[in-house]
C-alpha cells in the first residue's frame, strides 16, 4: 500500500512539472538587451518590471612633480580610481523608477567626513505623475552644475574642475521633483530638491536644518543626440548647433559640513548660498563648456581649539574645449580657477589649473583610454588639502558597461 501511495505522488508531480514547462520556464519569458546606455537590461513580455545592470572601473596612474623640476616625477602612484555597480529600472509598472549604485573604492567611501565606510551612493524611487512630471525620494545627486551631475564615467578628464571640487553641491537625502517639456522644439526643465542638507553618508540627527535646490535648463535648438547634454565632448558629432543654457541655486540652513553636503564637519552651524551657472555647445564634433560659481554663508570661518575649519566662499570659473575626430581620437583643453572671498582671505587663498588630454574612445565613454597633463597653482589654497599642486600627469582607463 505504501509503495502505491509513493508511485502516485511521484507521478502526481511529474505531472506538476509538466505543466509547469508547458507554460514556459519565466527565465525564458524575460527579454534582454545591450546598449552604451544602459548596460545589460531585463524585462518580460508583460514589462511588468525591468532591470538594467551597470559595473565600471577606472584604472590610474599618476606622476606628480613640482614646478621647478616639471619632468622629475617625484610622487608616483597606481590605484582603482572608481569601481561601481550600478542597477536600475522599473517596478510593478513603468510609473515607478528606480536607481541604486554602489561604489567599492576608498574615494568613493567618504570616509573621512563619517568615520565608517558606506557603499551607497544612490537609493532612489521616482513616481511618473504624467509624462512631463516625476517624483523621487531617496539619495542622488542634487540639482548643480552641470560637469557634477555628469557621471565620472562621461567625463573628457580623468577629474572634474578645481571648480567643481570647490563649490559642488553633492548628494543628499530627501525629496527630488523633476519637471520635462517642450515647446516647438525650444526644451526646458525643471528640478527641485528638499533635502536634508548633510550630504549622503553624513549619518546624525538634526532638530534644525534643511538645504533648498532648484535648477532650470534650457535647451533652444531641442534635445542632444543621445542625452549628449550630459556627457562631455561631441562624441556623436551633432549635425545641427545645440545649446544648453543652466542656472541653479542651493540655500543650505544651518550646514554644519564645510561644503554643506560634503566636507569635514565645522565647528558651528551657518547659512550657505550657492549659485551655479553653466553653457554646453555642441556641432560638428567640437564641443564647449563653460561655468561659474559664486558661493557665500553668514559665518564661514569656524574655529575650536586653535583649529579652524571654513567654508571656502568667493568664486569660481571653468572653461572647457574639445575636438573629436573620426578616429574617435579627442582633443581637449581646460581652464579653471578659484578665488576666495573677502571674508576668508585671512584663511584661504586661490587656486589655477590647466589641463589638456587625448582620448581614444573605444566604445563611446564605456570604454576608453586618457593621457592629461595638468599644471594646478595653490596660490595659498587650503580647503582640499588632498589636492596636489604643481605638474600631474596621468594615465587612465575606463572599462565598463
Amino acid at each position: 500500500m505504501l509503495k502505491r501511495v509513493f508511485i502516485l505522488i511521484a507521478l502526481l508531480s511529474a505531472l506538476n512539472f509538466e505543466n509547469i514547462f508547458a507554460q514556459g520556464n519565466p527565465i525564458d519569458q524575460l527579454m534582454t538587451r545591450f546598449d552604451t546606455v544602459n548596460g545589460i537590461g531585463f524585462i518580460p513580455r508583460d514589462s511588468s518590471f525591468s532591470i538594467n545592470l551597470r559595473f565600471r572601473m577606472q584604472s590610474r596612474f599618476e606622476g606628480r612633480a613640482s614646478s621647478d623640476a616639471p619632468l622629475s616625477m617625484s610622487e608616483r602612484s597606481f590605484l582603482t580610481r572608481r569601481a561601481r555597480l550600478h542597477t536600475f529600472g522599473h517596478l510593478l509598472n513603468n510609473r515607478f523608477r528606480y536607481s541604486f549604485q554602489l561604489g567599492f573604492t576608498r574615494g568613493d567611501l567618504d570616509i573621512t567626513a563619517i568615520g565608517y565606510p558606506a557603499l551607497i551612493r544612490d537609493a532612489v524611487v521616482f513616481y511618473r505623475v504624467n509624462k512631463n512630471f516625476e517624483l523621487g525620494a531617496g539619495v542622488m545627486k542634487l540639482p548643480g552644475n552641470r560637469q557634477r551631475v555628469i557621471s565620472s564615467a562621461d567625463l573628457q578628464f580623468t577629474s572634474r574642475s578645481i571648480l567643481n571640487e570647490t563649490f559642488n553641491i553633492d548628494r543628499d537625502n530627501g525629496f527630488f521633483g523633476i519637471y520635462r517639456n517642450d515647446l516647438n522644439g525650444f526644451r526646458y526643465n525643471f528640478i527641485g530638491a528638499l533635502t536634508v542638507g548633510t550630504g549622503r553618508n553624513f549619518a546624525v540627527d538634526r532638530t534644525t536644518g534643511v538645504a533648498y535646490s532648484g535648477k532650470l535648463e534650457l535647451l533652444p535648438f531641442g534635445n542632444f543626440t543621445g542625452n549628449g547634454d550630459y556627457f562631455e565632448g561631441d562624441y556623436y558629432r551633432e549635425s545641427t548647433p545645440k545649446l544648453s543654457l543652466a542656472g541653479s541655486y542651493n540655500h543650505t540652513q544651518d550646514a554644519i559640513r564645510t561644503g554643506g553636503q560634503i566636507g569635514m564637519p565645522l565647528f558651528g552651524v551657518t547659512d550657505m548660498s550657492t549659485v551655479l551657472v553653466d553653457a554646453l555647445f555642441k556641432y560638428r564634433g567640437y564641443a564647449f563648456y563653460g561655468e561659474f560659481a559664486y558661493r557665500s554663508a553668514e559665518s564661514p570661518i569656524t574655529s575650536e581649539n586653535g583649529i579652524l575649519r571654513n567654508v571656502y566662499t568667493g568664486n569660481g570659473y571653468n572653461l572647457q574645449s574639445s575636438y573629436i575626430f573620426p578616429s574617435n581620437v579627442e582633443l581637449a583643453a581646460r581652464f579653471a580657477g578659484v578665488s576666495p572671498g573677502r571674508d576668508i582671505q585671512s584663511v584661504e587663498g586661490s587656486a589655477n589649473e590647466a589641463a589638456a588630454v587625448v582620448t581614444k574612445y573605444f566604445r563611446f565613454h564605456r570604454i576608453k583610454a586618457q593621457a592629461e597633463v595638468t599644471y594646478r597653482d595653490l596660490n595659498g589654497y587650503r580647503y582640499r588639502n588632498d589636492l596636489p599642486a604643481g605638474m600631474i600627469y596621468r594615465f587612465q582607463i575606463e572599462f565598463g558597461i
